[in-house]
């Protein structure tokens, strides 16, 4: 049979060669999407390492997230004040004009990762290990993951790690990343329970840095134009204004204590109801009330260079012409310049929390037996440390007698912030108390703590000294960063 060939077009072979390259893409995409899946990618290209120890894409993708999903955790309703969109790529969205949030969490992420690995490396070279109980805490960790995604019905431990983290990543990755974050907040413990500061170190360093550990308590009242005075009020019109604002503030500031500050107050807006309105004894409480700013520290203000001004004496006065906003402000002194001397609160407690104890109901149960049991013993604080040691459920204390020292009012939840810093509560006191975020917490009330700017010094000492040998360690390790691997993140 004779076989005939069919000329081809231009047009034809256009085609065709079209046809054949979308067919290499498809191809080329279909394996991609497999190589990167798989985690080949993320495995074999190291964005980071140091002489011991590397960190892949994959470790990095987790140490990624698990910055990220931190932040959103902590800011909570206020995301969108931050500019920052959950629901969106992070590649997409301005942190900065020349930065993406993409870009400041992974450059948050570096720098996570290289303190980790000069920690890692300088533990190593003083032949520090993991535990046997550190690494059992990574398996329970490991063993919740797993637990977890049972509980959404995830069709392995891996399909649930790539939901979180990013496709690829593996168990292996998750636990290598654990066990270096580990081994440097291991070492940087140890570097932190070795540094010690002397009284005359605090208090040296806070006369060297007074002004941000000591604040002054003021009294603050406006007399302000309002908007209908205002909006079409020629430049001799708000001068006027002015000047009417002036004598009224000008009234107050002559007063020479507080009692009579009040007093004029009170009389004030007792006599200026506005129309329609009604003002009873409790909104001119509140008022006054609302007048008082503890804590002031600012120096950088009028307000604030004439309340720290030497000589300064309770019961002085200060206007400030706010003409840009025509308004009068009168300052009164109520307390020179002072530290806070409050004194922080030192606390034992063990925690069962709801969730595992099928509910608060339960966990309350528990809790009263772990108290029964207390109370039968030698009923010591190093009795109860001890049950809390073997009891206790928070993760912070469970391990040290369940003791939290120097403890801020506010620093707690409200339930346990309230019981710790109430005004009759007194040492050896031992009480359940139930908050609704955790659970129940058998309370031990250890005694008081050092006062609030101590302790501030004291911490601001620490953390330089721990800068300092942090820096120090960093200068004997080299920390190699692969831009082109780092791409792989996110």
């Amino acid at each position: 049979m004779a076989t005939t060939k069919k000329k081809i077009s231009g047009k034809d072979l256009g085609i065709k060669i079209f046809l054949i390259a979308t067919v290499v893409i498809i191809i080329a995409a279909i394996g991609f999407n497999m190589i990167t899946s798989s985690g080949l990618l993320l495995h074999s290209f190291k964005p980071m390492t140091s002489e011991n120890y590397s960190v892949n894409a994959a470790m990095m993708n987790y140490f990624y997230k698990t910055s990220y999903y931190g932040f959103v955790n902590q800011m909570g309703d206020y995301l969108s004040y931050f500019g920052l969109d959950a629901s969106k790529s992070l590649k997409n969205q301005a942190y900065t004009e020349d930065m993406t949030w993409h870009d400041y969490f992974l450059d948050s992420t570096v720098s996570q990762v290289e303190e980790m690995l000069v920690l890692a490396e300088a533990a190593r070279a003083e032949g520090m290990e993991l535990s046997a109980d550190e690494i059992a805490g990574i398996d329970e960790t490991m063993a919740s993951i797993a637990s977890t995604a049972a509980s959404y019905n995830y069709p392995s431990v891996s399909a649930f790690l790539a939901a979180q983290y990013g496709a690829g990543i593996k168990e292996k990755d998750v636990r290598a990343a654990m066990e270096l974050s580990s081994l440097a907040s291991k070492y940087s413990q140890k570097i932190s329970d070795g540094i010690e500061v002397s009284e005359d170190e605090i208090n040296t360093y806070f006369e060297e840095n007074r002004e941000t550990y000591t604040y002054v308590d003021l009294r603050q009242f406006s007399f302000a134009a309002s908007e209908a005075e205002t909006a079409n009020a020629t430049d001799e019109e708000k001068t006027q204004i002015m000047a009417a604002l002036k004598e009224k503030a000008d009234a107050l500031a002559a007063c020479k204590t507080i009692a009579e500050f009040e007093a004029h107050l009170t009389e004030y807006m007792k006599s200026n109801i506005p129309e329609g309105q009604e003002i009873t004894d409790e909104n001119i409480a509140n008022n006054i009330e609302s007048t008082k700013y503890t804590n002031y520290n600012s120096r950088e203000t009028e307000q604030g260079k004439w309340a720290f001004e030497d000589g300064r004496k309770v019961g002085d006065t200060f206007v400030v012409e706010d003409k840009e906003q025509m308004a009068c402000l009168v300052y009164m002194m109520e307390r020179t310049e002072y530290r806070d001397e409050t004194l922080t609160r030192d606390v034992r407690h063990i925690l069962l929390q709801s969730a595992n104890h099928t509910d608060a109901a339960g966990a309350k149960a528990k809790a009263e037996e772990i108290l029964a049991e207390w109370e039968a013993s030698a009923k010591t604080e190093e009795a109860f440390a001890e049950l809390a040691n073997k009891y206790s459920e928070d993760p912070g204390s469970n391990t040290n007698g369940g003791l939290y020292e120097n403890v801020n009012a506010g620093d707690m939840v409200e339930e346990f912030d309230a019981w710790l810093f109430d005004d009759a509560r007194k040492a050896g006191d031992v009480e359940i108390v139930e908050t609704a975020q955790h659970g129940a917490h058998i309370m031990y009330y250890v005694g008081e703590g050092e006062p609030v700017w101590k302790l501030s010094v004291e911490n601001a000492l620490k953390n330089e000294k721990y800068t300092a040998a942090y820096e120090a360690l960093a200068e004997k390790v080299t920390i190699n960063v692969n831009e082109t691997a780092a791409k792989l993140v996110g």
